[in-house]
């Protein structure tokens, strides 16, 4: 029979092998999108790096979310700089520490029309974690 503390031991053990190995700081929230105007968008969106102060979090497409100057912008982030095509800097809480769920509006007057991303914090029905 295993005592207390070998079973404590067997317990932190197995739980350190489903953590994911995070960084100090970083933030475990992660974002879905599940409806945009382009499929690139779509997906969880998942701790990334650290810029101005705060997490970055990014999809398996390279499109992300950043922080810079106390506001959020959406774009692709694996090219640098990232491209912002979203941002969220009206009507929007200045300095969160995680970005908001709505908000985004396109940077281009000619993308207007597009539809807005709406991140939420559940998986999205059809897409599954590993």
């Amino acid at each position: 029979m295993l005592s207390v503390f070998q079973a404590l031991i067997c317990l932190l053990s197995v739980t350190a092998t489903f953590a994911e190995d995070l960084p100090e700081g970083a933030s475990t929230t992660k974002f879905y999108l599940c409806q945009a105007h382009s499929e690139t968008y779509l997906g969880e969106y998942k701790f990334r790096d650290f810029q101005d102060g705060a997490s970055t979090f990014m999809n398996e497409e390279g499109v992300g979310l950043w922080r810079h100057a106390s506001f959020w912008y959406m774009g692709p982030y694996n090219v640098w700089p990232p491209k912002t095509e979203w941002r969220c800097v009206v009507n929007c809480e200045e300095g969160r520490d995680e970005p908001p769920l709505t908000g985004f509006v396109p940077k281009s007057r000619a993308d207007a029309d597009l539809e807005r991303p709406t991140l939420q914090l559940t998986p999205c029905d059809g897409f599954s974690e590993l």
